[in-house]
């Protein structure tokens, strides 16, 4: 029971980072160029956006494969996306 409590804790946090820091790798391109209206829209989609793939995952993995998993947009392309190629290509979305 303490390994499955602390597992849980452990996908909740991990979770609520992901929902935290992906509108911000998002956003960050518009941020850098001062639009920060534009960049609030943005954040606030990739936010919802992020949530719903989350939670669909999520249920999918709990109802339709039965596994115990959580699923979560990853960390890594983004920031590679937005931080690498669209700012040093002069790429803004």
């Amino acid at each position: 029971m303490k390994i499955e409590i602390l597992a849980g804790i452990t996908t909740f946090i991990t979770i609520a980072y992901i929902l935290i820091l992906n509108p911000q790798i998002l956003a960050d391109p518009y941020v850098i160029m001062g639009d920060t209206v534009m960049a609030g829209k943005i954040s606030n989609g990739v936010f919802i956006g992020t949530c719903i793939g989350a939670f669909i995952g999520t249920i999918l993995c709990a109802l339709y494969a039965k596994v115990p998993f959580a699923q979560a947009p990853g960390m890594g392309l983004n920031a590679f996306f937005c931080l690498y190629r669209c700012i040093s290509y002069g790429i803004y979305l």
